[in-house]
């Protein structure tokens, strides 16, 4: 017996509202979201590391935490404290690591594509302009990291937007 195939049909869940807010948030608002994403997650190293230090002096009198964990609660309430006061650093940080990789990514295809020149390839010229835009690309990151994490963060922003759409869409057919 063949089933009939029946579309879903009712009333919208939330998830794709609130999907498509999300996405609004972080296409307006990359800058802001990421800060705050950030301090979050820096009030939450406070949070463990105090909970650390808390725990501490009841191990002097039962099995439980060291004198390791209360130099790993001191460095996570401290590394917290960094991100909450400071968190473009982290921000930063991720484009220009990812810059320098790219960048040696490219210095490195710019020398092949040369050695493909010296063993007397026609094409070495377009391994040459494509290591140099992969330096370029690299040297970018390296050089305006806020400004393509936030292109990272509206990119996701759209993509959101279109998932609850389509969601919203699909349910309501």
């Amino acid at each position: 017996m063949k089933e009939e195939f029946r579309p879903i049909q009712g009333t919208p869940s939330a998830l794709p509202i609130l999907l498509i807010i999300l996405g609004l948030v972080l296409l307006l608002f990359p800058g802001m979201t990421m800060t705050l994403v950030v301090r979050l997650g820096g009030i939450a190293l406070i949070v463990g590391g105090l909970n650390a230090l808390g725990a501490w002096p009841r191990s002097r009198y039962e099995a439980g935490p060291s004198n390791l964990d209360k130099v790993g609660g001191i460095c996570a309430a401290l590394a917290g404290l960094f991100l909450v006061i400071r968190p473009q650093a982290l921000i930063n940080f991720f484009p220009k690591a990812a810059g320098i990789l790219i960048i040696l990514s490219g210095v490195y295809n710019l020398l092949k594509a040369l050695d493909s020149k010296r063993a007397g390839y026609d094409k070495w010229t377009a391994g040459v302009l494509m290591a140099l835009v992969t330096v370029a690309l690299g040297v970018y990151l390296v050089a305006r990291p806020f400004s393509t994490m936030e292109l990272i963060v509206r990119i996701l922003g759209g993509i959101l937007i279109y998932n609850g759409l389509s969601s919203l869409w699909i349910v309501t057919r």
